[in-house]
């Protein structure tokens, strides 16, 4: 095994990409507990949640929603 975790990084402005769904989808198939961090999150516009919405919508759960 190559790896041992993932840190996928989802900026609040760009929302979950189709690159950073192929990132999930390698880390799940490498069997590593993936990490997200959640960046950009000071600007005005930002929406934080937005993104925990979208992930939680591919059936994983931020921390602070029970994951």
């Amino acid at each position: 095994q190559v790896t041992d975790i993932a840190i996928i990084v989802v900026a609040t402005a760009d929302d979950i990409m189709p690159q950073t769904k192929e990132a999930i989808s390698h880390a799940q198939a490498a069997g590593v507990p993936i990490v997200f961090a959640i960046n950009k999150i000071d600007k005005p516009t930002s929406n934080p949640d937005k993104i925990k919405e979208g992930l939680a919508q591919m059936n994983l759960l931020v921390e602070d929603w029970g994951g």
